[in-house]
């Protein structure tokens, strides 16, 4: 495997990852790389060797997000509206709830979104949540008063 910029590339045996790698006939054996350091692309190739031969994968590579789809959250309050404005670094999925409810989704791959909601008087808690396809997440909480 390598990142992107490199021309090496670096790998991993099982046998030294992981002890437990049986041998023989359709067995399975998997192990976990921390890919959180690496620059995206990441080109990775698998090679299968015993005494005797030697086989290889193409190469192939995946893209790893790491990146946080960042809320930028304003709002103004007029009595009972609360009108939400929200920014996202990237496209994600954009959640709400009140009060601890359900969260309830306020659009799908976006990267910006206009919400308006109508709340009873007393004190109140939102919490508004961005999601990515890479399980990257934020969350802003307001606190307000109606």
């Amino acid at each position: 495997y390598r990142s992107s910029p490199s021309s090496v590339f670096d790998f991993i045996s099982l046998g030294s990852i992981n002890k437990t790698c049986p041998s023989g006939i359709k067995k399975k054996c998997s192990f976990f790389v921390n890919l959180t350091d690496f620059s995206s692309p990441l080109e990775y190739f698998i090679v299968l060797s015993n005494e005797a031969l030697s086989s290889s994968t193409k190469s192939t590579k995946v893209y790893i997000d790491n990146d946080i789809p960042e809320i930028t959250l304003n709002y103004q309050q007029n009595e009972r509206k609360l009108s939400l404005n929200i920014l996202l670094t990237e496209k994600a999925r954009l959640t709400y709830s009140v009060d601890n409810s359900l969260s309830r989704v306020i659009c799908n791959n976006c990267d910006h979104a206009d919400k308006l909601l109508f709340l009873n008087s007393g004190n109140h808690k939102i919490i508004i949540k961005s999601l990515d396809t890479a399980n990257n997440s934020d969350t802003k909480t307001i606190q307000i008063t109606i």
